[in-house]
């Protein structure tokens, strides 16, 4: 069956198409959240192929280009809390489909756009808030869609990014260098625009919205009736905790904490690995596939951690590369072997991804899926903020001393640190198995 014969635009399945035969339909938003992960991140992947370009072009200087994209990210870290709330609300597909629009928009604008402040409304601003809505409510609803294999679900969606991380640059190199660097951002913001419209119609928000349980359990009967059989078969909904009850517990602040230590200087190696090549010898070519190296591993990092995470569990996943971060970051720090670097880029990668994955599913698995989006959101506005001190910061350090290798070594500092609170994140969990019964049952949009 085709997904558009079962899902209608607005709510979900169209009852008679959806059987006890049909697939999961959970599979199929993993799937759609995969499409407008990997067109988002593997544009915002670019950037980094774009800024000497940009730089030269312009005029702007490389702390002035570092500020602008860290003004992104911090804008779009900080609307995270609001697209999570919105989608637990609305549902997803609407807040996708808008913030898809305002992400190419936004784009775009940084290439057509003539002076500074330009880029800083149209980059800074429109596309940060378009991209707001893409993790945090495609992470969000697979949460509410998956229980016993969410990891690996997760991993589906999430790796999305990592394709798009793998594609994109060498692409974005490619088209720059045959029809300039403007038309291709153009060009590439209008293909992401429409993939971004065109998958958000298949991100239903929940199984319940569609009258069938959680992992597949088909309800024949609508109405109150499945939603008490679902209030029955759900017990993961039990264990659900509410936005304010999450605040007052302390796994929730260690969470907040391990992923601001981790993420505070994530987009330092894609923002600047790339110029880093180069300014120890490599060529452009070399640079490019340093950022696809990353790629690479970002997809398998993906790919992988999911299950293993459904294995092994999710915390001790996350200390296992939290310790392969530290390392990709010690050796960017001291090595000047291109072969040595490109291997450290696809262990970062593969780091980052797997954090990445393991981020909403640390956050599901603690305080369960009835407010996952608001949870989620929460978390990701205090520790992806962070993430957005990272190049600015580079920008500084690049102007000031001529290199890069002091933003390196920081971030194998923060990262050590990050591990240390997996550490106390596992503890916690160990310690609290169980979390406060609800017997609130979970509501559709």
């Amino acid at each position: 069956m085709s997904p558009a014969r079962a899902f209608d635009k607005s709510r979900g399945p169209r009852g008679p198409c959806l059987t006890s035969n049909s697939p999961y339909p959970g599979w199929t938003v993993a799937r759609a959240a995969f499409v407008v992960l990997g067109v988002t991140y593997g544009l915002q992947y670019t950037f980094g192929i774009l800024l000497p370009e940009m730089e030269t072009s312009t005029g702007w200087s490389r702390t002035q280009l570092s500020g602008l994209y860290s003004m992104y990210l911090f804008v779009y870290s900080l609307f995270g809390v609001v697209t999570g709330r919105l989608s637990d609300r609305m549902g997803p597909r609407r807040v996708i489909t808008v913030g898809g629009v305002l992400f190419a928009i936004g784009w775009a604008s940084l290439a057509i756009g003539r002076e500074f402040w330009h880029a800083a409304i149209g980059f800074g601003v429109v596309a940060a808030i378009g991209m707001s809505a893409s993790f945090v409510p495609c992470s969000a609803t697979v949460i509410k869609w998956f229980s016993a294999r969410r990891g690996t679900a997760l991993s589906i969606a999430i790796s999305g990014a990592g394709l798009g991380g793998l594609i994109f640059p060498p692409l974005a190199s490619w088209m720059m260098t045959t029809i300039g660097w403007r038309p291709t951002l153009v060009f590439l913001s209008a293909l992401v625009g429409i993939s971004l419209v065109w998958a958000a119609r298949w991100m239903s928000p929940s199984p319940e919205a569609m009258g069938i349980s959680i992992d597949g359990e088909l309800h024949r009967r609508p109405g109150r009736a499945a939603r008490q059989t679902t209030q029955g078969t759900l017990s993961e909904e039990q264990r659900s905790h509410s936005l304010g009850e999450a605040l007052r517990t302390g796994s929730f602040w260690i969470i907040a904490g391990l992923f601001t230590c981790s993420w505070m200087t994530v987009f330092v190696p894609v923002v600047h690995l790339a110029p880093f090549v180069t300014s120890i010898g490599g060529s452009a070519t070399q640079a490019s596939v340093a950022l696809s190296a990353i790629g690479l591993g970002g997809l398998l990092g993906r790919v992988l951690s999911g299950p293993a995470a459904d294995r092994i569990g999710e915390t001790p996943m996350l200390i296992v590369m939290l310790v392969v971060e530290v390392g990709a970051y010690l050796t960017f720090a001291i090595s000047d072997d291109l072969r040595l670097i490109m291997v450290a880029a696809v262990a970062f990668g593969a780091a980052y991804g797997a954090t990445v994955t393991l981020f909403s599913s640390v956050v599901g698995a603690r305080f369960g899926r009835l407010h996952a989006g608001s949870i989620v959101g929460a978390v990701f506005i205090g520790a992806a903020t962070s993430s957005a001190i990272g190049p600015f910061l580079a920008g500084i350090l690049f102007d000031r001393t001529g290199g890069y290798r002091l933003i390196f070594s920081i971030g194998a500092a923060a990262n050590t640190a990050a591990m240390v609170l997996a550490f106390a994140l596992h503890i916690a969990i160990v310690r609290n198995r169980s979390i406060r019964p609800r017997s609130e049952p979970l509501k559709a949009p």
